[in-house]
């Protein structure tokens, strides 16, 4: 006849328990970091197009002369906001040497001053230049 034994051994150890959470931890904060970091990249980037609209459209106006361009070696600055957020824009001219044309250049900065994009194009040189 066998005799049954019952093993009180049942369940996880407290050492056992520890490493599994420490692992668990470790696997949590990995995953939180992550998620940090793509959603800071994200926001870069929704903010770098924004801007990149603004400095589109500051663009399109000074070359239809909604803006008067400033002269050559001058920059002027304003403002514009697009989907709820402002930023300040830089509009300056350079004149091209032998050519009939001026460089514009338009930066985009944020409130915090530091510049998110810069957008070039070139025009014929306005006759009273």
């Amino acid at each position: 006849m066998a005799i049954l034994r019952y093993n009180k051994t049942r369940g996880f150890t407290l050492i056992e328990v520890l490493v599994a959470m420490a692992i668990l931890s470790i696997a949590l904060i990995a995953i939180f970091r992550n998620t940090n970091i793509t959603i800071k990249n994200a926001q870069y980037i929704q903010d770098k197009n924004i801007a990149h609209w603004v400095a589109l459209n500051v663009m399109t106006r000074a070359e239809v002369g909604l803006i008067n361009i400033p002269t050559a070696g001058n920059m002027m600055s304003g403002e514009d906001t697009l989907l709820g957020q402002t930023f300040m824009w830089q509009l300056s001219s350079q004149t091209m040497q032998d050519l009939p044309m001026l460089q514009l250049q338009v930066r985009i900065l944020n409130q915090k001053k530091e510049s998110i994009d810069t957008l070039e194009s070139f025009i014929q040189k306005p006759s009273n230049s």
